[in-house]
């Protein structure tokens, strides 16, 4: 037990370093492209930053510190939990419903079954959410209510659409990029983009899975499966932190590596 008990420390602490790097993307990354967006009047990227601050950011962290209190036995006050949890959500809700109409208009401007798309997945995300404050569920914080999955299956057609089009278009430019006529960065960005949302997309049923996995266990198995979740959420998590990043905010070194390896490769 003992030992159990270090190991799941020493994973605590490298999920709480996963942690500050995700809202460290969200923040930083988030507030740099909104900023230089509206300066520059460029509504796709301060959209995007927009996004990276309301979901990853102020809604998780919302919604985490609510559900995070009743999971470990200390509930804040119901009426506390309403607040808190309702508005995280509402955050993450508004975040998310920019980022697909923003998929819509910059992949599939013009497409009747993009636009039915988007309007069934933002539909979903706001009757759940409204089901789940009405209901009072909110206050109870828990993963689980008719409404509250209604809302999250939204949140998660949400991000698998905006995972779906950058992978998509970037198997397009990767040919493109062999024949010269397309810029290797642009295709980088679009995977990294890609693959951070599809790990995103993963962390959508994290709670709802974690609840599953370790309702009815005793310490010991709660322990050692809580392990594993907390293994498996945080590398989802830094998966996401990491590929958003290099994708909106990439440093030189990493910019000259993508530059050096396309050269090589077209050498």
């Amino acid at each position: 037990m003992h030992d159990l008990l270090s190991l799941y420390a020493s994973l605590g602490a490298f999920a709480g370093v996963a942690q500050l790097a995700y809202f460290a993307v969200a923040f930083y990354v988030g507030g740099l492209l909104f900023v230089r967006g509206r300066r520059a009047g460029e509504w796709t990227q301060w959209i995007l930053g927009l996004h990276l601050i309301l979901s990853m950011g102020v809604g998780y962290l919302l919604t985490l510190s609510g559900t995070t209190s009743v999971e470990f036995g200390a509930p804040l006050p119901p009426v506390w939990l309403a607040w808190i949890v309702g508005t995280g959500y509402a955050a993450t809700n508004i975040g998310l419903t920019l980022t697909i109409h923003f998929t819509r208009r910059v992949f599939r401007p013009g497409r009747g079954a993009a636009f039915a798309y988007a309007s069934v997945s933002g539909a979903a995300l706001w009757l759940g959410w409204l089901g789940y404050v009405v209901s009072g569920d909110v206050a109870q914080a828990r993963f689980e209510g008719t409404w509250y999955w209604v809302m999250v299956l939204g949140m998660f057609a949400t991000n698998s659409w905006v995972a779906f089009e950058p992978l998509v278009y970037f198997t397009r430019l990767r040919r493109r990029v062999r024949l010269g006529l397309a810029e290797p960065l642009v295709a980088e960005r679009m995977l990294l983009w890609g693959c951070g949302s599809l790990a995103r997309a993963s962390l959508t049923f994290a709670g709802p899975i974690a609840k599953a996995f370790l309702d009815g266990r005793g310490e010991a198995e709660r322990l050692s499966a809580g392990a594993v979740v907390l293994v498996v959420t945080t590398l989802l998590g830094l998966v996401t932190s990491v590929t958003y990043w290099l994708a909106f905010q990439p440093p030189r070194v990493y910019l000259r590596w993508v530059a050096a390896r396309a050269a090589k490769r077209s050498a």
